[in-house]
């Protein structure tokens, strides 16, 4: 499960689950990228070590 929220507001934007209890939570990172906007900041915890973009 991961959630998404606006950083001022801690307003909710976007909510992910998947039942299968193996799966990764990087393989939601192209909908994280179409969630931020142009100039956008996105702050992770080190679970996503393996994106494709940080290796």
């Amino acid at each position: 499960m991961m959630m998404v929220v606006e950083v001022f507001t801690h307003r909710p934007v976007w909510a992910g689950y998947d039942e299968d209890p193996q799966q990764s939570e990087t393989s939601w990172w192209q909908e994280l990228l179409l969630l931020l906007p142009v100039g956008g900041l996105l702050v992770i915890d080190l679970v996503f070590f393996g994106f494709e973009w940080f290796d």
